[in-house]
């Protein structure tokens, strides 16, 4: 799957990605049925970038980001430090 603007914004939303980039803080989306990004989180799934669960904290589901999920919005920047540089393993 071809990721949109709307999926990037909603991973970056996730992870704690401000506009502009950032170190991500969070890995975390809690939703439930009738949430207008259900549809984009549920393709996400299908897609296997992000993975979810029953909300412990309550009703809805939590949905976190994969390893998948996080490259797609941040491994480019995460690869292009000085750690990326000198060929430092994650």
């Amino acid at each position: 799957m071809e990721l949109s603007e709307r999926h990037k914004a909603l991973l970056r939303h996730m992870l704690g990605i401000k506009a502009g980039g950032g170190t991500p803080y969070r890995n975390c989306f809690v939703a439930g049925e009738g949430h207008t990004d259900m549809p984009v989180l549920n393709e996400l799934l299908a897609s296997g970038y992000v993975f979810v669960r029953d909300n412990p904290g309550g009703s809805g589901y939590l949905y976190r980001a994969t390893d998948k999920g996080r490259d797609a919005v941040h491994g480019s920047q995460r690869q292009a430090g000085p750690e990326g540089a000198k060929g430092n393993k994650r």
